[in-house]
């Protein structure tokens, strides 16, 4: 890949705040939050990828290691 094709995704990246936008804005980059997490698990669900009744939400995820990252764009 190019330097030219490299600056444009770059430039992509910043122009649909892909990295910076949604919940990176208050929580910084990467995290990761519970309503986003329980909307994961609910397509799974209704996709029959998982069974509700054998992996429940509750302890599918912990927020340990990235509550206090504070990676702010």
């Amino acid at each position: 890949m190019g330097a030219e094709q490299i600056a444009f995704g770059i430039a992509q990246m910043k122009q649909y705040q892909l990295v910076t936008g949604g919940d990176a804005k208050s929580g910084g980059i990467g995290i990761i939050t519970e309503p986003r997490l329980k909307k994961t698990w609910d397509m799974l669900v209704k996709n029959k990828l998982i069974d509700a009744s054998k992996v429940p939400f509750e302890q599918t995820y912990t927020l340990e290691m990235v509550k206090d990252a504070g990676v702010m764009p």
